[in-house]
């Protein structure tokens, strides 16, 4: 088990011996020094309103204030003081600079308490836009949609899903429009445009939607999300309509194991937004991309 911050000064683990293994390797690998650990948690809306229903939003708050990525910062705040208090006393008749290590000392307060005050924000957006209500908060309808729903772009989805952004799309367009919430491009930029009309109009919404969102959370001073990208829309909307594989990667400059990836994360969020309306012609049309998706290279990969 792991050793317990500020309790135990060591963990320890058990490694089940099987065939093959090297003992010599295993200690080498345990007497190796040690690397830092950084935390990159981040409170998420999906992970807000989870919190909320379960635990409720002053719990929420208390058990994040304990969280590891709250004690790093903690500890770089200290670390920050020192550096400044100790710039003083080296600077000490020097006036500008104790001017300049006050306003230091100022900035680094404000950072203290950093990821439980993140997630305080985070509760904001969901408060403005009708995700969370009432004091103490409570999750509503649309909360509970958004508690299904795990991705970079989860209220964005969420979203989309209220306004009626995927409604009516053929499984290939749909496809092509979910593929946004998920698809990341390589830093190269090459151009690229939705496959047909239908989706073109949809992701034009699904983008203003994500504008709206974008502002809202500059306003609660958090960080957006990158936009939507249609870079793989018109390699899976192909491969819906029933194009062979040799024909997508062609067409669309695509490897096949990147293909093979990027289709099974549209099967995963079709999944994921399916399982979040549970009912009704999205939600039809949901499974419907999922099942047209999972052939060939895609269903041999997730088998």
């Amino acid at each position: 088990r792991a050793g317990r911050r500020g309790i135990d000064v060591e963990g320890h683990a058990v490694v089940a011996w099987s065939p093959g293994m090297d003992p010599r390797a295993l200690s080498g690998l345990a007497a190796r020094r040690t690397y830092p650990l950084n935390s990159s948690f981040a409170p998420t809306y999906n992970m807000a309103v989870n919190m909320v229903a379960t635990v409720g939003q002053i719990r929420a708050h208390e058990l994040l204030l304990s969280s590891f990525a709250q004690f790093q910062a903690d500890a770089a705040l200290e670390r920050r003081l020192r550096n400044v208090n100790g710039g003083r006393r080296r600077d000490r008749e020097d006036a500008k600079s104790q001017g300049q290590d006050s306003r230091k000392v100022a900035r680094a307060q404000r950072r203290t308490n950093s990821i439980a005050e993140r997630f305080d924000r985070v509760c904001g957006v969901l408060e403005a836009l009708g995700y969370l209500e009432g004091d103490p908060l409570q999750v509503t309808d649309s909360g509970r949609i958004l508690t299904r729903i795990y991705s970079e772009l989860d209220l964005v989805t969420v979203e989309a899903i209220k306004a009626g952004v995927f409604d009516g799309l053929s499984p290939a367009a749909l496809a092509a429009v979910i593929s946004t919430l998920v698809f990341e491009s390589r830093k190269e930029k090459t151009a690229h445009r939705m496959p047909d009309r239908t989706s073109e109009v949809a992701g034009s919404k699904l983008r203003d939607i994500w504008r709206e969102v974008n502002r809202l959370e500059r306003d609660f001073r958090l960080p957006g999300a990158d936009a939507p990208d249609i870079g793989f829309a018109e390699a899976i909307y192909d491969w819906v309509n029933g194009a062979e594989l040799f024909d997508v990667l062609a067409y669309n400059e695509i490897s096949a194991g990147d293909f093979v990836r990027w289709a099974r994360q549209v099967v995963d969020q079709a999944g994921q937004i399916a399982g979040a309306v549970q009912t009704g012609p999205l939600h039809a049309s949901s499974r419907k991309v999922i099942e047209l998706i999972r052939r060939g290279v895609v269903d041999v990969a997730a088998d």
